[in-house]
């Protein structure tokens, strides 16, 4: 048996309950579980990467978990100054548009750096916080390798030759001999280029 519930309402009424039924509903309300966001165990990442080689994939940080949504995050340089301020020269820092990572580095780095440490901390939406260090190093940029390498023996000398690849941070060649198949080496000629 089918029932039907009749009930005169109030043209006020109505707009209250059509005024609850279609308004927003915050990101986050004190019901939900308060967990705060983890990089778990993550150890700090290392980044190596060569003076004026562009990456040519960007570099995924690692993503935090846990937390309550949105998760907001920032990555900081040395002295908890802005990662624009210090990041190597030519690398910029993206903050995710997801949950998949932690934000991208881009860039083609056209300074050395020994080792910078760097920050990224995540903020969830009541403001807890988790953060993660990473390092990046970026390394000189190996010169071209000479090609067309020839050693022609003769009487008590050889004659060597080789094609130079023009590479401007090559300054000079130094050639090396030694006596027989144990010894040291020994520089008899710094060649300039």
């Amino acid at each position: 048996m089918k029932r039907v519930l009749t009930r005169k309402l109030s043209p006020a009424s109505i707009l209250l309950a059509v005024l609850m039924l279609c308004a927003p509903q915050p990101a986050f309300t004190q019901s939900s579980p308060d967990t705060a966001p983890t990089f778990g165990n993550i150890r700090s990442p290392s980044y190596v990467l060569t003076q004026n080689m562009a990456v040519s994939t960007a570099i995924a940080l690692p993503a935090a978990f846990n937390g309550n949504p949105p998760l907001r995050y920032s990555l900081y340089g040395p002295g908890s100054r802005a990662v624009s301020l210090t990041l190597p020269v030519g690398l910029s820092y993206t903050a995710p548009t997801d949950t998949q990572s932690g934000g991208t580095i881009t860039g083609t780095p056209t300074e050395t750096v020994s080792r910078g440490t760097y920050t990224l901390i995540v903020r969830d939406a009541d403001n807890d916080s988790a953060s993660l260090d990473l390092h990046i190093t970026v390394v000189p940029q190996l010169p071209a390798t000479p090609t067309g390498f020839s050693a022609v023996p003769g009487d008590r000398q050889a004659t060597l030759s080789w094609t130079d690849p023009r590479n401007s941070t090559i300054t000079h060649y130094e050639v090396s001999y030694r006596s027989g198949v144990r010894g040291s080496f020994t520089t008899w000629e710094k060649i300039e280029n």
